[in-house]
């Protein structure tokens, strides 16, 4: 970015100077017009040589690139059509038009090179909150290394008031950090041990101790600029039908200009000259810089704002199908919900174990599983140890992930399952009816089990004949919708989409109850993962034409959705590598607020696109028109490219300005 600053600088020093010699002979031009004055200095060649060095300064470098790309057999271009025109002006004595042609072309060009600076600094930003050393305790000493040369595991130190070097678990201290740079919270957030960091938060005002849990290369801010690039990369359909279009666009110009010169005298007898001047107005006019600079300047813009507020969007095609989007699937657990299930009480059915033994035992079950149930068992366990009780600790053998179902386990001779109601199903038990509004899994034992013969055998169920099975208790959950959803999908209902559905294995009296209170269209409970991806596969069948469906995820466990999804949506997962990798948009803040926030964006985005296309080719045509009939001259052509280009770019801007918004309160 520095490189390209400092050739903007010097392109502002080069129209500076063009500039001021083009206007000191226009002055000369007027003081040669006053009549009844004598000069004694020859006024008539100081003007063309003022105007002659204006041209050269300011048309240098595109005459330069045009005789380049010409020894390459590659006329198709701007450059051509720049230097043909200016050229022409100069031979037939037009002075004064031919440097104003250059040098408000390089006007343009500047104004385009900032404009796109400017997009993309809030991307390039993201660099600056790199940081090039890091304090990590080593042999009992404080080393200051390069993050790059930090293993997982080591631990840092971080100063107040300077930035996180790498994303870490703190394990001492507590404060307030500012992520606003990757994430678009403005507020300050209250951090404690146990808490994660992300790279590239600033620490503001206590010493912290952490453990490295990321590599540079996997860091959080790593990810959101290798994102962010590659998003810059992606082109929309609108930017790659306007780059076909510019590839036949210069030699059908050329054509219709060599018809303009020619036929017209041929069949009114006007003199050649009169033609020739308003062909060269026809190549100014035509020349496709505010068509092809400004569309992609739109979508840079677009991607620009919403890495300022914590959205990454994976290119302009992204922007494009978004902007389109009629339905929303939302997974249920951590996304409509918390996804931090508490226990919140066990209704035992035994008399073999206590209370505390069930706990004990499903906690070992659920050892290995990253499932929010055995998250939930654990951080119980946590509260209760941090009470100064003791949980007993259980050695169970043969742990065995049954995927939608539950786990299973072995103690001795005894087998365990813990899972919901298809799991007791396909051992033979009928689970009593618990409290609908909770969550619920259920904890049963098998004395026995009679192995079933390889022609019996299925990949669905358990694999063996049950007997001496027993239900031993039930676990309760509950998962609270988070408070600020029944506004953000109010919101997206005022955005125009059609159906907001919600997708959940948890019971269908939870996902039932909770829908209603949502205001959710189309709900279904207690379906498998491959049962989800179905049932999305069906809204995707449905949609209209050109509508699209999008699909919003935890990014744990929904990457298969994310990737068949028209768009899909990672919720908070900048850290995981299956959801960043399917998701096309990923929020590096864990609020569903930024959802409507994205659709605005790509809406407009398009939109502001979309008009620079009719303006652009609009006023052109129109001055086309004008031209053919001699009304206006080679001023009226330098409008119809500058002027339009200038006001296709103010247009663009509009993108990162004006709006008042306040997204965290979207549809309140």
């Amino acid at each position: 970015m520095e490189k390209i600053k400092r050739l903007i600088q010097d392109d502002k020093q080069k129209i500076k100077v063009a500039l001021t010699l083009f206007l000191f002979g226009l002055v000369i031009l007027l003081i040669t017009n006053i009549r009844g004055i004598e000069w004694h200095i020859p006024l008539e060649l100081l003007t063309k040589s003022t105007f002659l060095i204006a041209y050269g300064i300011a048309g240098f470098s595109v005459l330069r690139t045009a005789w380049n790309k010409l020894t390459q057999k590659d006329w198709m271009n701007e450059f051509f059509l720049m230097s043909l025109a200016s050229l022409g002006a100069l031979a037939i004595g037009e002075w004064p038009e031919a440097a104003a042609i250059m040098i408000f072309y390089e006007i343009g060009e500047y104004a385009q090179s900032i404009a796109i600076f400017r997009s993309r600094k809030s991307i390039s930003d993201l660099l600056d909150l790199s940081v090039d050393i890091c304090v990590v305790e080593r042999n009992g000493e404080h080393v200051e290394v390069d993050p790059s040369e930090v293993e997982i595991g080591e631990i840092i130190l971080i100063p107040a008031g300077s930035r996180i070097p790498l994303d870490a678990e703190i394990i001492e201290g507590r404060g307030e950090i500012d992520t606003s740079a990757l994430t678009g919270e403005s507020l300050p957030v209250a951090v404690d041990v146990g808490d994660k960091i992300m790279s590239g938060s600033l620490n503001l005002n206590t010493v912290l101790r952490a453990k490295v849990d990321a590599t540079v290369d996997d860091s959080t801010l790593y990810r959101i600029i290798e994102l962010s690039d590659e998003a810059s990369l992606r082109k929309g359909k609108t930017e790659r039908l306007i780059s076909r279009f510019a590839r036949y666009y210069t030699p059908i110009v050329i054509v219709l200009a060599f018809l303009f010169a020619v036929l017209p005298p041929l069949i009114t007898g006007d003199p050649f000259s009169m033609w020739f001047e308003r062909t060269l107005n026809l190549l100014v006019i035509s020349c496709p810089c505010a068509l092809v600079l400004s569309v992609p300047l739109s979508y840079f813009s677009g991607l620009g704002l919403a890495s300022t507020r914590g959205i990454v969007i994976k290119g302009g095609d992204v922007i494009e199908r978004f902007a389109q989007v009629e339905t929303i699937v939302f997974d249920k657990t951590g996304t409509l919900t918390t996804g931090k299930l508490e226990l919140s009480r066990i209704e035992s059915y035994t008399d073999h174990f206590s209370e505390d033994e069930l706990f004990a035992l499903a906690l070992a079950l659920e050892r290995g599983s990253t499932h929010l149930v055995a998250d939930s068992l654990r951080r119980f366990a946590e509260q209760l140890e941090a009470r100064g009780e003791t949980v007993a600790t259980v050695e169970v053998q043969d742990l065995e992930e049954l995927p939608g179902r539950g786990v299973r386990g072995r103690r001795d001779d005894i087998v365990f399952y813990i899972g919901n109601t298809r799991l007791m199903s396909d051992i033979g038990l009928v689970v009593p009816e618990t409290d609908e509004s909770l969550s619920v899994v259920f904890f049963a034992m098998c004395s026995g089990v009679e192995e079933k013969r390889d022609s019996e055998r299925t990949e669905e169920g358990v694999l063996g004949y049950l007997t001496d099975v027993d239900l031993l208790a039930s676990f309760l959950f509950e998962d609270e919708v988070r408070e600020e959803i029944p506004a953000i999908l109010r919101k997206l209902k005022k955005l125009g989409v059609k159906k907001l559905a919600m997708y959940s294995g948890d019971r269908k009296s939870v996902v039932k109850r909770q829908a209603q209170v949502l205001g959710i269209d189309r709900y279904e409970g207690e379906l498998l993962p491959q049962c989800k991806l179905q049932r999305l596969e069906d809204d995707i069948a449905e949609k209209r034409h050109n509508m699209n469906v999008a699909f919003v995820g935890d990014g744990i466990n929904d990457a298969p959705a994310l990737s068949i999804a028209d768009v899909g949506i990672a919720m908070g997962a900048i850290g995981s590598d299956a959801a960043v990798e399917a998701a096309d948009i990923v929020l590096t803040r864990d609020e569903l607020s930024a959802i409507p926030e994205a659709l605005q964006i790509s809406r407009k985005t398009k939109r502001i696109a979309v008009e620079n296309i009719i303006l652009a080719l609009g006023l052109k045509v129109a001055v086309v028109v004008l031209s053919f009939f001699g009304i206006g001259g080679m001023w009226a052509a330098i409008f119809a490219d500058v002027g339009v280009t200038l006001i296709c770019i103010a247009n663009s801007f509009r993108i990162t300005r004006g709006s008042k918004l306040d997204w965290r309160h979207a549809g309140a």
